[in-house]
This record gives C-alpha cells, structure tokens and sequence, in this order.
C-alpha cells in the first residue's frame, strides 16, 4: 500500500512539473523533476512489477525532461517499460512512452528501431497523437535525408497543436518544418514558415531557445553573422533553464560556423567540449553530426591526413546518411584532401578512417585537436 500511494503522488508530481517544464515556470519545473529522481527512480521500479500502467504513465511524464535534460536513465527506464508491458500502452502517455523509448534508439544511432516505435506511438491514436510524437518522426525522418516526409510530420504536429492550443507542442513542431525546409535548400519556404509564426508571450524559455536555434539553422549558409547572432542567444537560453540537450546542438552548429568562417583555432575548444560531451552521455548520432562539422576544422588548420582518415570514419555512415549542404560540404573537402595528398595517399587514410567505430573516431579526433598546427603554404589557413 506505501508503494502505491508513492507512486500515485510520484505520478501527480511529475505530471504538474511535465506541465510546468512546457511554459514560463521551466526552470522551476526544471528543479522539481531533478529533485524528484531518486523518488522517480524507485517508483518506475516498483511500478514495473506490480502496475504498468502506472510505469508507462511515469516514463511518459519525464519524457520531455529526460529528452531534453540528456537523461539517459530515464530514457532506458521507458525502454524497458515499452519492451515488458505492450498491453499497457495506451493513452497519451502511452505514446509518450513509445516516444521516449525512440529517443533513446535516436541517441544510440538506431534509427530504425526508433522509426519503429515512433509508427506505433502515431497507430495508438490514429490521427490524434500528441504533437511531440509528431516532431520526433520529423526528427527520425530528417537524420534518414528524408526532408518531405519530414516537413510534412512537421506540419501534422502543428495542425494538431495549433488545434489544441499547445504553446510548446506548436514550437517543436514548427521547428522539425523550419529545419527540413532548411536543411532541403528550401530557404524561401523556411523564412516564410517562421515569419507567419506569432510567439504567444507565455512561451517557455526553451521554446524561445528553439525559435532563436532554428533561425540561426535557417541563416547557416545564408549570413554567417545573424546565424551566430542566433545561435549564441539559444545556447545562453538554453543554459538558464538546464536543457542540455539544445544547448549542446546549438553549440554543434555555432561551432560549424565558427570553424568555416574565422579563425580555425577558435573552434579547437569548442570541438573537444562537444565530442566530450556526446560521448558522455552515449548520443552517437549527435556525436556523428559533429564529427562531420569538424572535418572542416582539421582541413583548414592543415592536417590534411588527419581530416582524411575522419572523413573515412564519418562519410558513408549507413545509420545517418548526410545529405544537403552537409554532404555537399564533405564532398568538397574529399577533394581538397585529394589534392593535398594525391590519390593513393587519401585512399591509405580514409581506409584507415573506416575500420574505425564513430567513437574510436571520436576518441582519436580529441587527440587530435590538441596536436600543433603544422605549417602550410599554399594560401589557405
């Protein structure tokens, strides 16, 4: 009976703080639900055993904390909720569920597993499922290359959220079409869907961190300036209320600007911190992106070798394949390390590059930065 009680006000108190993390009281809500863990941790625990309807609601309830706050535990919890009680699963907490169980896949570079229990959070309510399900195939879509289906799992979130007057629901969803827009070259489309979005004032200061985040993807190739103008106002958002998660991506493509556009020793730091960080918390397919951003780094401080065997890590990564302006940026270094060191030796090194794992490479990349820049001298940094 103590056990129930506790996990009936555990689930009460993680809902309200679910509630308050979507709106002007996130960082209140943000230290609630860090204060909560241990009592979450036992709870989830408990109710695995002796009620699984309760566990699926809990692990629903943290899905948007441990999505955004990088809480790899509370992720796992779901997917062993999902995997031993599929009887239980219903309601939106049900989808929730499913879809904090694909974000930890997504975070693992199984993108498959996650598209999976992605469709089965949508099929749980036919046309009705919460917004953030939405955004999370728009999500899984978008690391395939898959931009249309992406835009348009975007925009089914935003209808359905729009519908319901859900803020955050709204924001998310909003994003996955901004970014697929932008990510597809569809720069006109993009602006258009973020100059025809009005923000209510009671946004969440994340969700306002994502509309600052999204622009600066929006302008990435457009305007270097206004980009990391953006970028810098989502991270420093982002920080103020704990979400890791947006912070560390913002940080991602503000370092990519940085590494393309000054000085390249300045994105030395920002690199390691980052690598560092997705390592730590086991996010692969972050980690990935940002290997692939930080190629451009190695050529432009002339470790062309380097930047090779990188490139052979990270290219033709079957799980995220790159695409757009990535792959086009990627391809274009391919041909400059041809250039610097012929054929033979660009084929020894990439090959060297592949028979690596994303995180032997990553390990190596670290080490890597903190070697001298050799000298060069044909023109370039």
């Amino acid at each position: 009976m103590l056990r129930t009680r506790h996990a009936a006000w555990l689930l009460d108190a993680v809902t309200d703080a679910d509630r308050r993390l979507r709106g002007p009281d996130e960082r209140r809500a943000h230290d609630r639900l860090e204060r909560l863990l241990d009592d979450a941790r036992t709870a989830v625990a408990w109710a695995r055993e002796h009620d699984q309807v309760c566990a699926v609601r809990l692990v629903g309830r943290l899905f948007l904390y441990a999505q955004s706050r990088l809480r790899d535990e509370v992720l796992g919890w779901a997917a062993e909720v999902v995997e031993h009680a599929p009887a239980s699963l219903s309601g939106t907490e049900g989808e929730l569920a499913l879809a904090a169980a694909a974000q930890r896949a997504i975070n693992g570079g199984d993108l498959e597993r996650a598209r999976r229990l992605i469709d089965r959070a949508v099929d749980l309510n036919d046309s009705t499922a919460d917004p953030l399900v939405y955004e999370l195939l728009s999500d899984v879509l978008l690391f395939g290359g898959d931009t249309a289906p992406a835009r348009e799992a975007g925009r089914i979130g935003l209808a359905t959220a729009s519908a319901a007057g859900d803020a955050h629901g709204v924001v998310a969803c909003l994003a996955g079409v901004v970014l697929a827009d932008a990510y597809a070259g569809e720069h006109q489309s993009a602006a258009r869907a973020m100059a025809e979005f009005a923000a209510p004032p009671e946004l969440a200061p994340s969700d306002r961190a994502w509309l600052h985040y999204v622009e600066g993807e929006r302008l990435l190739d457009l305007d270097p300036e206004p980009a990391l103008a953006a970028l810098h106002r989502a991270v420093a958002a982002a920080d103020e209320v704990g979400n890791a998660y947006l912070a560390a991506v913002a940080r991602v493509s503000y370092a990519s600007v940085l590494s393309r556009t000054g000085d390249p020793s300045a994105a030395r730091a920002p690199f390691a911190e980052l690598i560092a960080h997705w390592r730590a918390h086991g996010d692969r397919t972050h980690l990935l992106t940002t290997l692939r951003n930080l190629v451009t780094v190695l050529d432009r401080l002339h470790m062309a070798e380097r930047a090779a065997e990188l490139l052979g890590a990270v290219l033709d990564d079957a799980v995220a394949p790159s695409f757009g302006a990535e792959r086009a940026m990627l391809e274009h270094l391919l041909d400059l390390q041809e250039r610097t060191l012929g054929p033979a030796e660009l084929a020894r090194r990439m090959d060297a590059g592949r028979a690596r794992s994303i995180d032997e490479a990553a390990r190596l990349a670290q080490a890597w930065l903190d070697e001298p820049t050799p000298a060069r001298d044909d023109g370039r940094w």
